[in-house]
């Protein structure tokens, strides 16, 4: 608390003590001021607007702060009599001068918490708005009003929100995935993963992987009514059905909740603007979440931390690259066939809205459980040549849905049944390579055409390339060396090993190639190189007579027709073998 000295009046016989500060400076940074207002809410001011007297009763309360302005910082008008206002210089010297005491404001190291399930330090914190609650690994909890500073972060006062219940039994969770099944999915058990989403989402970052589902389904398949469903179970769940990258920051920065986001159908008329959703999502999957900085029209940086569990819904599925795929897991519903059973929409969204904060308050007194099913699970994944960051994703999501539905930690047995019940979203390690971006590059070249015409048909990279290695064709490996690519050993004087493809790191032909994709601009080097057993010369090669260039040198084996390659990737040979 501010230690505040008593104000002497010079017209009054009696100090006046103004008694605790109703606000509290946070510090400074640029030019700007940071306070908790009398609310709690995070407050920035410039310093102009600190000496002006309508903004400093604003940060104060207005007339409920009165009194101890009065007290703090009087007023005398010029005979020397005390008024009933406040003196704004004196109050501006003052806010000043706690800022700087405060220090420096630097976002990076003071993170701002809002509504959500967090990590603080060796506690979680429930974040309601008005509140937050700290808890203990042995479950005690601490009460706090919102709007203070400790455990490294800020937690301003937000809309007062109902905190969790105490936590209700297994079976009133295994009620939750009956009702997940109540849909007609795609394949068996993707009702269990539904339930896993749903139920990490409620953990907020109050665990150290947040995962995303893609619910896609036709109209037709209830698909709107099932997101509705999870948003009625989860307390703090939001849901927008139009929405750009920037508006989701600002709307949910400083926010650990689920996040639904229907309609997430790919748009022509906004081509793109769903995929930078998606790279949102992707880098706010781990660790501190999507960190983003942007500048005003004042000249300052802007600091935004996403950290929300999302849950897409769509018609038809948005195309994933292989690094969002192993963060968004898919899930398809199908079209309610004629004849079956109707939903009891209402009944089941009653029920859901009468147990969420019950079933919110299991899934935080689980954590300590959804720890140990996650280190469980996770070697399991691993075990079978799961990518790290698929064994994050699946680890996470059958984790969470174990901890509420059962009472007691999975053991290596349990969790192998789990994995084998959803059996179509594991991945083997080859088939992860054929999803890379390595991988997709080279087969874009391959199935390209080239730009020279053959009887009126322009053939495809993989067509010369097969011509000229199974059929002797010395035209069509002329016809390659013209278009950037080259058959040959490598190193060149080599003699008794097979040749290799090399590619040219810089050339008009291979430009037109990958013009309006990933690998534009040259960059489509930079994923060939890491294919198995691809090699990057520092040196330039001879394509054809008196022509050089740098090149990317990739086995044959790891075209179509050559033998299959292994799926691990290591690092490029950035020297000639």
């Amino acid at each position: 608390m501010i230690n505040h000295d008593l104000v002497e009046l010079e017209n009054d016989e009696v100090s006046r003590d103004p008694g605790p500060c109703p606000i509290h400076p946070v510090g400074h940074r640029d030019g700007r001021f940071y306070f908790f207002d009398r609310a709690g809410q995070l407050i920035e001011l410039g310093a102009q607007a600190l000496g002006q007297a309508p903004q400093v009763r604003a940060l104060f309360g207005g007339n409920l702060s009165g009194d101890w302005l009065r007290n703090k910082f009087p007023h005398f008008d010029r005979d020397g009599n005390l008024t009933k206002g406040f003196s704004t210089s004196d109050c501006n010297g003052w806010l000043v001068a706690e800022c700087y005491r405060a220090g420096l404001f630097d976002p990076a190291k003071l993170p701002v918490r809002g509504h959500g399930v967090w990590l603080a330090q060796d506690m979680i914190a429930v974040h309601v708005g008005s509140e937050v609650l700290f808890i203990s690994a042995d479950g005690r909890t601490e009460t706090r009003p919102a709007g203070f500073r400790d455990r490294g972060a800020l937690w301003p006062a937000k809309p007062a929100l109902t905190p969790p219940a105490p936590a209700v039994n297994a079976e009133t969770a295994q009620q939750v995935e009956r009702l997940f099944a109540k849909w007609h999915w795609w394949n068996p058990g993707e009702e269990r993963v539904f339930t896993g989403l749903w139920a990490a989402g409620l953990l907020g970052a109050a665990i150290t992987w947040r995962s995303h589902g893609l619910l896609v389904g036709p109209a037709g398949s209830g698909k709107s009514t099932l997101l509705e469903l999870y948003v009625a179970l989860s307390p703090l769940a939001l849901s927008v059905n139009d929405y750009t990258a920037p508006g989701l920051r600002q709307l949910l920065t400083g926010r650990a909740a689920p996040l639904v986001l229907d309609e997430a159908d790919e748009d022509p008329d906004t081509m793109g603007r769903l995929q930078q959703v998606i790279s949102l999502l992707r880098r706010a999957s781990g660790g501190e979440g999507a960190r983003v900085v942007r500048g005003t029209g004042e000249g300052n940086a802007r600091n935004y931390n996403f950290m929300s569990p999302t849950i897409l819904g769509a018609v038809l599925a948005p195309p994933l690259m292989p690094q969002d795929a192993t963060r968004i897991t898919r899930m398809e519903l199908v079209k309610i066939p004629d004849g079956a059973d109707t939903l009891p929409c209402e009944a089941m969204m009653d029920w859901a809205r009468k147990h969420a904060g019950a079933l919110w308050g299991r899934a935080i007194d689980g954590i300590p459980r959804f720890k140990s099913n996650f280190a469980t699970l996770r070697a399991s994944l691993l075990g079978r040549g799961a990518s790290p960051r698929l064994a994050d994703q699946l680890g996470t999501i059958l984790a969470a849905r174990a901890m509420m539905l059962e009472d007691e930690p999975l053991d290596s047995a349990a969790a192998e049944e789990d994995l084998l019940s959803v059996g179509w979203l594991l991945q083997t390690g080859y088939q992860a390579m054929e999803d890379s971006g390595p991988v997709r590059c080279l087969q874009h070249l391959l199935n390209s055409p080239v730009d020279i015409l053959e009887a009126g048909q322009r053939p495809t990279f993989e067509r010369l390339i097969a011509r000229a290695l199974y059929a002797g064709d010395d035209d069509a490996r002329r016809k390659l060396i013209d278009q950037g690519v080259k058959l040959a050993r490598y190193p060149q004087r080599a003699e008794g090993i097979p040749e290799s493809l090399f590619v040219s790191r810089s050339h008009p032909a291979l430009s037109k190639v990958y013009a309006g994709t990933l690998w534009a601009g040259n960059r489509w080097a930079d994923d060939l190189k890491h294919l198995p057993g691809a090699a990057a010369p520092p040196d330039s090669i001879s394509l054809r007579y008196a022509v050089k260039a740098r090149v990317v040198v990739i086995p044959l084996t790891c075209l179509p027709d050559g033998d299959r390659p292994a799926p691990a990737f290591g690092h490029c040979d950035e020297s000639p073998a």
